[in-house]
């Protein structure tokens, strides 16, 4: 949800993504991502160029703040060479520390390391500012600063775009679909895949159809859940069975995942004017249960209002 925040250029939005979060401002969203074994890293952009790099890196043994100041203060200082005008920033929170840059063609670029108190995260991030100053440095580093926070526990927040969903920490997302209209993200436990879509403009969508009806249609146009059949229960509700007459021994979804059972729910997103569909393929029963947060109480508490329906 966006919000505007006094002495702020602008409105942000939460941005949450593997176990971290801050806010942004609006304009800035996600545009590429990448998970490696060593160190990972996320891009965000606005309708005009790349604003903002995160890296980052969970290591083994906890990190020592001494030798990576040092490391930090040499790249400050080697940067500093190429710049016009550079400054050390002071900033109201504990365990980050920045530097603002200005370049010779007047863009302003920040960098910022943050470790976290047990040595167990360490992160540096990279701002980049047009000439003459559209957006304010040191207000918006602020902001991101203030902001940010580790998630640790049994869930895990994701924030990108219109889609906001918690998930069971041991999830991983492996897959992203983030087309205008239609956005996808697609996790994976122990083979059991969640699949979550956020649909725009439902409003045209449902002007001749049910959300049931309308995801079925939705479903069955998807190559990788063919071993599935699904049908409208009402309006809401939506029925899987397995298509043993077409794959007898099982699709080669269920086949190579040793995954057979199918759960579908849709619900609607009035204030997004969008539609929630999630469809988890699992193994056992007990499965359903690892579905932490929000996304279990669709399934298991039955709780029901008037903006989330919960189907069965």
């Amino acid at each position: 949800m966006s919000e505007t925040a006094p002495n702020q250029d602008g409105p942000f939005h939460r941005f949450a993504w593997n176990g971290f979060g801050f806010d942004v401002p609006s304009e800035w969203n996600l545009a590429s991502y990448h998970f490696g074994t060593s160190e990972s890293n996320i891009e965000l952009q606005d309708d005009f160029s790349v604003r903002l790099q995160f890296e980052w890196i969970h290591p083994r043994r906890p990190l020592r703040a001494i030798p990576l100041m040092e490391r930090y203060q040499q790249a400050c200082a080697k940067t500093g060479e190429h710049a016009s005008d550079a400054e050390s920033l002071t900033l109201e929170v504990p365990d980050w520390h920045a530097g603002r840059f200005v370049l010779g063609d007047k863009n302003q670029f920040v960098i910022a390391v943050y470790l976290s108190p047990d040595g167990m995260f360490f992160g540096i991030l990279r701002l980049f500012f047009d000439k003459p100053g559209r957006l304010a440095p040191r207000r918006i580093l602020d902001r991101i600063t203030r902001s940010f926070c580790l998630v640790e526990g049994a869930t895990i927040p994701w924030s990108v775009y219109d889609m906001d969903v918690v998930v069971g920490h041991e999830f991983r997302l492996v897959a992203t679909t983030l087309q205008a209209g239609c956005k996808l993200m697609q996790f994976q436990w122990r083979l059991r895949r969640l699949m979550i879509w956020n649909v725009s403009m439902a409003d045209w969508i449902l002007r001749d159809k049910t959300p049931a009806g309308w995801a079925v249609g939705f479903l069955g146009s998807i190559r990788s859940l063919e071993g599935c059949g699904f049908e409208a229960d009402g309006e809401m509700n939506i029925r899987c069975k397995r298509r043993g007459w077409r794959f007898p021994l099982g699709h080669y979804e269920d086949i190579g995942r040793a995954c057979y059972r199918y759960r579908a729910w849709v619900r609607r997103l009035p204030d997004q004017n969008a539609l929630q569909l999630l469809v988890y393929h699992y193994r056992f029963e007990s499965d359903l249960m690892r579905l932490e947060g929000p996304l279990r109480d669709w399934i298991q508490a039955g709780r029901r209002d008037s903006n989330t329906p919960l189907n069965h």
